[in-house]
C-alpha cells in the first residue's frame, strides 16, 4: 500500500446543520500530499475537499505556501485553521512529562527528524502528552498568514473518537488505522492507550505479521476479543485476519453529521473527516 503521488483533487460535499457556524478550515499535512477541508460558513454549508501532492525533495514551506497562494484553495475569511501533522508520535504520560527533556527523548526514539520542530499536545482524555515533529519553517509561515492555528497529530481525532466509542461499545478492540503507507494499532485501557505504535506497511503480509505480533503481545482472545481495521487497508487483509481471529470488523469512513445523514468522502483521509466533524459540531 505505498504512497503514490496525488493529482489535484477537488471533491465536493454538501451537508445541512441544524445550526449556525462559522467559516472552519483544516489542513492535514504529510511528507507527500497536502488536504485541505474547509466549510462555506453558510447555514446549510458546503464541505470543500482538496488533495494537493507534495514532492519530499522539494521544501515543505515552498511547496505548501504556493498552494494556498491560490485564492481559491482557502477562502480570505478563513483565518482560524487546524493543521494535523502525519509523522511519528511519542507518547509520555502527563504524570511523567518534563518540557525540558521531551525534544532529546524523541530525537532518541526516532532518528532522522532532528532537524524539526518538536510539537506537544496534552491529550486530557488520555492523561497524556503527545509529542510529534513539524518543519519550523512551514508552522511559521503558516501562523504567519492565519491569525489562529491549532496543530495537532494526525492520530488526535481518531483516538478521541474510538476512545468514546469503545466507552459505549465495552469490548475495548485493537484498532489498526492505515493511511499515508503506515499502519498505527493501538489499544485503549479506560483512559489511557494501553498500546500504541507505528509500522511502515506496504501488502497484506506485513499488516497481518504486526497486527497479529501485537495481539499476542497484548494477551488477547482469538475467540471473544475483536479486532477493528480503519482505512484503506491491503487487499484481503481482513480475509487473512478471519483465519486466525473470529471477530474482525471493517470501519468505512462515513460519518453522520446532521440529523443521521450519512456522509461518505472519497479521498478524505479518516482522520481529517473525523476533525472536520468536531469543527462542525463545535
Amino acid at each position: 500500500m505505498g504512497i503514490v503521488p496525488l493529482p489535484q483533487v477537488q471533491t465536493i460535499m454538501q451537508t445541512t446543520l441544524t445550526h449556525s457556524t462559522s467559516a472552519k478550515c483544516c489542513i492535514r499535512l504529510s511528507d507527500r500530499s497536502l488536504n485541505i477541508a474547509y466549510t462555506d460558513g453558510a447555514n446549510e454549508p458546503n464541505i470543500h475537499h482538496a488533495i494537493f501532492a507534495l514532492n519530499p525533495g522539494v521544501d515543505q514551506t515552498h511547496q505548501v505556501r504556493t498552494i494556498l497562494d491560490k485564492p481559491e484553495v482557502v477562502p480570505a475569511d478563513h483565518c482560524d485553521v487546524t493543521l494535523l501533522v502525519d509523522g511519528p508520535v511519542m507518547l509520555i504520560p502527563t504524570d511523567e512529562y518534563d518540557a525540558a527533556t521531551a525534544t532529546d527523548l524523541y530525537d532518541q526514539t526516532f532518528t532522522g527528524l532532528e532537524h524539526k520542530e518538536k510539537m506537544t499536545i496534552t491529550i486530557d482524555q488520555l492523561s497524556c502528552v503527545a509529542v510529534f515533529p513539524l518543519d519550523s519553517s512551514t508552522r511559521t509561515m503558516l501562523e504567519e498568514r492565519f491569525s489562529m492555528l491549532h496543530v495537532y497529530p494526525c492520530d488526535w481525532p481518531v483516538w478521541l473518537h474510538y476512545h468514546s466509542t469503545d466507552q459505549h461499545l465495552r469490548r475495548n478492540p485493537l484498532y489498526g488505522y492505515f493511511h499515508d503507507g503506515s499502519l498505527d494499532i493501538f489499544r485503549f485501557q479506560h483512559d489511557r492507550l494501553r498500546f500504541f505504535n507505528r509500522f511502515a506497511v506496504e501488502q497484506a503480509p506485513d499488516a497481518l505479521y504486526f497486527l497479529l505480533n501485537v495481539w499476542r503481545q497484548l494477551g488477547m482472545d482469538a475467540e471473544t476479543d475483536h479486532m477493528v481495521l480503519v482505512g484503506p487497508q491491503p487487499t484481503e487483509l481482513k480475509e487473512r485476519l478471519e483465519r486466525h481471529l473470529r471477530h474482525v470488523s471493517v470501519n468505512a469512513p462515513t460519518i453522520d453529521i446532521a440529523q443521521g445523514q450519512a456522509i461518505d468522502i472519497a479521498n478524505m483521509p479518516y482522520d481529517l473527516l473525523l476533525m472536520q466533524e468536531r469543527q462542525i459540531r463545535r
